[in-house]
């Protein structure tokens, strides 16, 4: 008897809680542009790229990372990736006229991408499998 009253107490209490875990695990935060820069230089690109993402796309829910790989010959190699697929790649030498040039270009790139990427996801054939989890 005592078994069966502490299964109908605490019964009610696990299915909320594995509700709750469900909920959490389906909500990821979304519209982050992620900083992987280690010099002043990447320091600047990440800056400008990021300003001007924000401005056009202030409810874009989808995550970029920045990744910054120093040279010793030429400044910095800049690649911006998303969903772990580089999209933009670029060498970017000393100077901060040349960073914002660069990250008005990479937006450029990013719109272009964003389109076509929203059409591929739209019209994707999901009758067999599902989109992808990650």
């Amino acid at each position: 008897m005592r078994v069966l009253l502490l299964i109908l107490v605490f019964l009610p209490s696990l299915a909320l809680s594995s509700n709750a875990d469900d909920s959490l695990l389906e909500e990821e935060v979304g519209g982050l542009i992620i900083d992987r820069t280690v010099t002043r230089l990447g320091e600047d690109f990440y800056f400008f790229f990021s300003q001007l993402m924000n401005e056009q796309h202030e409810s874009l829910q989808e995550n970029f990372t920045v990744k910054e790989r120093p040279t010793a010959l030429s400044g910095s190699i800049i690649a911006v990736s998303h969903r772990q697929r580089v999209l933009y790649r670029t060498a970017l030498s000393p100077g901060r006229r040349q960073a914002q040039d660069k990250a008005k270009e990479a937006l450029g790139v990013m719109n272009s991408y964003l389109v076509r990427w929203e059409a591929e996801r739209a019209f994707m054939d999901t009758f067999d499998l599902e989109r992808d989890e990650f």
